[in-house]
């Protein structure tokens, strides 16, 4: 064998085998797992504050803060219109509204149809879709974990 060839040979194999690529990208995993581990605990923790002050909506001031917790947990995903203070105004008084009298609720057939048209719309698998008797059942145990706290 040809002594250069044989060179190349030995350096392909260091390249190819080289531990500096292998530790960076096993750093590169770990801190994105970190990053996201970060990122799920941040959304809990909003979450949760968000819930308890949910669960505390005395007064439009209130749903106020309970607003402007949602948005701030969104702020590139909302739509510009979020930025202006009549959208949030609106939707502060309809939280406040529903807090009042929870008669106002959507009704859970009209959820059923807007989530079952949006799956449909996204193309989503058939998992997704819903049916009243799920929609029903999980607003009962928000409900009453909220009680619960």
């Amino acid at each position: 064998m040809h002594p250069s060839i044989f060179a190349l040979g030995i350096v392909f194999a260091l390249i190819i085998g080289s531990p500096q690529q292998d530790s960076r990208s096993t750093e590169s995993q770990a801190t994105m797992k970190q990053q996201a581990h970060d990122e799920y605990e941040r959304h809990k923790q909003s979450a949760i504050r968000i819930n308890e002050l949910a669960g505390r909506i005395q007064s439009e001031a209130d749903a106020s803060a309970v607003v402007s917790e949602i948005a701030g947990l969104f702020p590139r995903e909302l739509l510009p219109a979020w930025a202006s203070g009549s959208v949030r105004q609106r939707v502060t008084h309809a939280e406040y509204e529903e807090a009042r009298n929870p008669a106002r609720l959507i009704p859970e057939e009209r959820i059923v149809d807007v989530w079952n048209q949006y799956v449909k719309e996204i193309g989503a698998p058939d998992e997704a879709v819903v049916s009243v008797a799920e929609i029903h059942n999980m607003r009962d145990a928000l409900s009453t974990v909220a009680q619960l706290r």
